[in-house]
């Protein structure tokens, strides 16, 4: 049985298979060993163009007539709702000058495409769009194999979403692809490195993948005696890639040229020479970048240094190197792995040597090759037919990303899976009810590692209901169970003890990264949790001495002064340290028990 490893990325995609020990890739039919993940859909016919020849079209000089029938980078929109794109400013930025129309799919809330085709306005969401993708270059690959079967193990970016890898199972599912895992796109790199270096004593490495659209950064301890291949740490951006250095290269010649609204041509004129210029800096110190009858039909050349560029993108490497410091931590790594075609600019390995001089860096294996061939390989460690005897005994343990967990009173965030815990995990923790008689509760998931929900992302909701309403505050047993399976997709299970049960599978929000590891975060956050946790001791003083006044105080006027400076304590909490919060608790008790006793 064949299975087929694709790595489906942002701007190319590699696929890959296992034969006599060793993973081939395959040629599409121009004879390149990558695909643009690139499709045109004619305005006047049903023809649709994929992978080069869509991509040749985007690079035409003579395309404005049909540039928004050209869909690239689709990869940053799957999984992604209307409304998050429009508030991203990331996301507006980066399709600003893409020429495509994107709105909110009739029947959902995440994008869609609009564009003629076939003579009629047309809507694809970016499932359909991915499907078709994908079945094109599965079927290029049976061709080429003479395939019988339609297995396949596809990569993600490490901090791909729950949403965004079920948008991909979708995807797989229309295009009646099989598949067996969704792997990590480091982790997968990995292990095209194990098999391909067999090395002998065990390491720590870290893989660098940083792609078209996606960076992402795994700690990984390879313990090679007992052939298990361990992630330690995982760290990333999907928002930050090549097309990210292009896209600023791109304003940056604008600029220079004093266009401010440059026409549809101008724009894929000066897109074609910046794209081929940050290519040129990998192995160039100075390129030229020259613009055909780009102003008043004048030709315009522009020198641009390596310097230029780095100091250009000092942000974008700068955040490379925070994502690596924030990896490694404190771990003694052996080796770095780089992947990804951006990887090849030299800044990478000068970043890498600024942090650790002695580090090995291992860049023998294509970057834009070893995601898929790693993928080829967990499909057949899975299958059972790699024929290396000490490498078919591989265990890759994976890791979750992001915490989560769900609100509790007070917006407080209580985790229930940590980062970096390893896949599958299933874990359950018990929870009570904040009121008395309660028919329902809303369970709010989030994802994060701050104290409050507010500052981390919320992923879906459900309400648990059915319950018995006959219970006080306190008394009830709510049991929530996280399961994370192996792909990373989130089931969610709640259970009451009266045996109300829901069951709920995230699918209605993006999972985003939040890069809030900094030590400053995390003092304020505890700051915050204190402060709110005895303003809720203050709270709840007030309201059981209240109680009791109401029955026993003679004085109404002196006490009824007392709870109205205490409200107001409690309403503005924040304007008070933890030490004058807990001061006002110490003077309320106090001089109400003056009030009322003496």
């Amino acid at each position: 049985m064949t299975i087929l490893g694709i790595d489906f990325g942002t701007t190319n995609t590699c696929i890959s298979y296992y034969q006599n020990n060793q993973v081939h890739i395959i040629q599409n039919s121009y004879g390149s060993l990558t695909t643009p993940s690139c499709l045109y859909f004619d305005i006047h016919s049903s023809e649709i163009l994929y992978g080069n020849t869509a991509y040749d079209l985007l690079q035409s000089k003579n395309n404005t007539e049909y540039l928004s029938n050209i869909i690239h980078n689709f990869k940053r929109l799957l999984g992604i709702t209307y409304q998050e794109y429009i508030h991203s400013q990331q996301l507006q930025n980066f399709f600003k000058n893409k020429h495509l129309d994107i709105i909110k799919d009739p029947f959902s809330d995440f994008c869609s495409i609009q564009f003629i085709y076939n003579n009629k306005e047309t809507i694809f969401n970016i499932i359909e769009i991915t499907s078709i993708f994908l079945k094109f270059i599965f079927l290029e690959a049976k061709s080429y194999l003479h395939l019988d079967s339609n297995f396949i193990i596809i990569t993600v970016p490490a901090y791909f979403s729950n949403i965004q890898r079920q948008h991909l199972q979708k995807a797989c599912e229309l295009a009646n692809l099989s598949i067996l895992r969704i792997i990590n796109e480091p982790t997968s790199a990995s292990l095209a490195y194990a098999f391909n270096n067999k090395p002998q004593n065990n390491e720590y490495i870290l893989v660098i993948d940083c792609g078209g659209g996606t960076s992402d950064f795994s700690l990984l301890h390879m313990d090679y005696e007992e052939m298990l291949f361990e992630v330690e740490n995982i760290n990333g951006d999907n928002f930050m890639g090549g097309e990210d250095l292009t896209n600023n290269l791109i304003n940056i010649v604008l600029r220079k040229l004093i266009l401010e609204n440059p026409t549809s041509k101008q724009l894929n004129i000066i897109k074609s020479q910046c794209e081929k210029a940050k290519c040129e800096l990998s192995f160039k110190e100075n390129t030229i970048m020259f613009f055909e009858n780009i102003v008043n039909n004048q030709d315009k050349m522009l020198y641009y240094s390596r310097t230029q560029f780095y100091n250009d993108n000092s942000i974008f490497f700068k955040n490379i190197k925070k994502h690596i410091i924030n990896t490694i931590k404190d771990y003694d790594i052996d080796k770095i792995i780089l992947v990804g075609g951006t990887t090849r600019i030299p800044l990478f390995k000068t970043i890498c040597q600024e942090i650790k001089n002695d580090i090995i860096i291992c860049d023998n294996l294509n970057p834009d090759h070893i995601v898929s061939m790693g993928a080829t390989l967990q499909g057949n460690l899975l299958t059972c037919q790699i024929q290396d005897e000490i490498f078919s005994e591989t265990l890759i343990l994976d890791v979750i990303p992001i915490s989560l967990g769900i609100e509790l009173e007070n917006g407080i965030m209580s985790h229930i899976i940590s980062k970096n815990t390893p896949l599958p995990i299933t874990k359950t923790q018990t929870f009570t009810n904040s009121e008395d008689h309660m028919n329902s509760i809303q369970i709010d998931i989030y994802q994060g590692e701050r104290k409050f929900v507010k500052d981390n992302i919320l992923l879906s909701s459900f309400i648990l209901d059915n319950l018995n309403n006959t219970l006080k505050r306190g008394e009830m047993i709510i049991k929530v169970t996280f399961h994370v399976d192996k792909d990373g997709i989130i089931t969610v299970t709640a259970q009451s003890d009266n045996e109300s049960i829901s069951i709920h599978e995230i699918n209605n929000s993006l999972l985003t990264p939040t890069q809030d590891d900094d030590d400053i975060i995390k003092i304020q956050d505890t700051k915050n949790v204190n402060l709110l946790l005895t303003k809720i001791e203050l709270y709840n003083s007030y309201k059981h001495l209240l109680t009791i006044s109401n029955k026993h105080c003679n004085d109404q006027h002196i006490i009824q002064e007392l709870y109205n400076k205490t409200l107001y304590i409690i309403d503005n909490y924040t304007n008070y340290s933890l030490e004058e919060l807990r001061n006002c608790k110490i003077q309320f008790e106090k001089k109400w028990h003056e009030i009322m006793f003496l």
